[in-house]
């Protein structure tokens, strides 16, 4: 069983500079409380009653804080060659607290994730682009939870709250063509 409260507060602003630049910033804080409680029970016989093990059963109260804060420029260099840059900078920070153990945990790191897209109308219809971009995938509870799973005698899991955000790099070429109709 589990409870999962995420808060969410934004902020984002965009200036224009110019008719063929403009500046774009913005803040983001995402606040996520998780209590878990996991109770394990097997039976002693086949056909028994089950019996809780309070030695493989744990209350967990778990917290991810990611502050973030980005800008960007978009920038159009002719009237049919654009390009939009920008930068984000993210903290996060995580920490564990089992109910009644001694196996609290915590953890932060910081990203800086680049992006870059390049845009040339063909004529009013087409458009080709070309962009990249640095995406980030942090580690799931599951994944961070230190304590040993042995539900299942064939996946014994365990979790690591040292584990690092999986970070990801994308281009992506697109054509983009508008069909009346």
């Amino acid at each position: 069983d589990g409870t999962n409260k995420e808060n969410t507060i934004q902020l984002d602003y965009v200036h224009p500079v110019g008719k063929k630049m403009k500046i774009e910033t913005g803040a983001r804080a995402v606040i996520r409380d998780i209590e878990t409680d996991s109770k394990y029970f097997y039976k002693e016989n086949v056909g028994g009653s089950d019996v809780f093990d309070a030695g493989q059963s744990n209350i967990l109260t778990y917290d991810q804080d990611v502050m973030a804060g980005y800008v960007s420029t978009t920038t159009d260099f002719t009237q049919n060659l654009g390009m939009i840059a920008g930068i984000r900078y993210e903290h996060t920070k995580i920490a564990g607290k089992f109910v009644g153990l001694e196996n609290d945990f915590a953890n932060e790191y910081d990203n800086w994730l680049p992006s870059i897209t390049l845009s040339q109308k063909i004529n009013k219809k087409n458009t080709l682009k070309l962009s990249y971009n640095q995406r980030i995938q942090r580690p799931s509870l599951r994944f961070i939870n230190p304590f040993r799973d042995i539900s299942n005698n064939r996946d014994i899991t365990q979790g690591s709250p040292d584990l690092r955000p999986e970070l990801n790099d994308q281009i992506e070429l697109s054509y983009n063509t508008f069909i009346k109709g």
